[in-house]
């Protein structure tokens, strides 16, 4: 169940090799525009989709088997941390994601609205950041330190302002309890 802090810290997690890989692997950042084409407010990003499902009809699911195994056993460890966290008894992960917000750009405020988008706990992971990037929830504002898993509200309203000149990336996960989500999103 979705809580109702702003930001609250999971667990940490080594990122090493997996900024190796992002470095090592450019070319993915342009192997699927879909996230930055369907929606305005992240136009200015570049994603790298693990696993996404439609925001409105959330039987519709794709994964691309091939990224998730190369960034293993680091999705491994992650769901790992969050299981211990959580203690779901069908632990699903409904969305998985890289996204670069580039130098000097912004994801505008927004609030996440759709209910498929509400009942998830999102899930941030800063793999590349600095203290230049800054998140807003509720006009608070945070600095989200790399290699530090977060679970993030996305129910308030949210923005990140990248005044830096490198760019920002974090793997983004939307996770839950399919037995609870079934459930509220049916009734």
């Amino acid at each position: 169940m979705k809580q109702l802090f702003e930001l609250d810290i999971i667990d940490s997690i080594d990122i090493s090799n997996v900024k190796k890989i992002l470095e090592n692997n450019t070319n993915l950042w342009d192997i699927d525009t879909f996230r930055q084409e369907a929606y305005r407010v992240h136009s200015k990003t570049k994603s790298i989709v693990l696993k996404w499902t439609d925001n409105y009809d959330y039987t519709d699911i794709r994964e691309n088997a091939d990224l998730i195994q190369l960034f293993e056993p680091f999705i491994t460890e992650i769901l790992t941390k969050l299981d211990n966290k959580f203690k779901y008894k069908n632990p699903h992960v409904f969305k998985m994601v890289f996204g670069l917000l580039p130098s000097n750009c912004t994801i505008a405020k927004h609030i996440d609205q759709k209910k498929i988008l509400q009942l998830p706990n999102r899930i941030h992971i800063p793999i590349i950041t600095n203290p230049d990037v800054i998140t807003y929830i509720n006009k608070n504002e945070h600095y989200m330190k790399e290699g530090i898993i977060y679970n993030f509200n996305n129910t308030m309203s949210h923005e990140v302002i990248n005044n830096s000149h490198k760019d920002r990336v974090h793997l983004i996960i939307d996770y839950y309890d399919i037995d609870e989500f079934n459930y509220k999103c049916l009734t």
